[in-house]
């Protein structure tokens, strides 16, 4: 799994959403959110900024995170 996945993954079910409801409401396929979290899917930076949108989460804060957990 990617680092942004497993992010996606964690402020998603911390809000208590299921992978059906954050799709319903970014706009987005299941399967393609399903893709992103187990890592076999990258997202443009556009669709993670509207991810974390969705999820009420700085993005930038995200992706600080993500290059912290690679750096180490």
């Amino acid at each position: 799994m990617n680092d942004f996945g497993k992010q996606l993954r964690y402020y998603r079910e911390k809000q208590g959403l299921t992978l059906r409801e954050m799709a319903r409401r970014c706009g987005y396929s299941y399967s393609y959110l399903a893709n992103i979290e187990a890592g076999r899917k990258i997202p443009r930076l556009f669709t993670m900024d509207c991810l974390m949108k969705t999820l009420s989460v700085n993005a930038g804060y995200v992706v600080q995170e993500v290059r912290e957990d690679s750096a180490s």
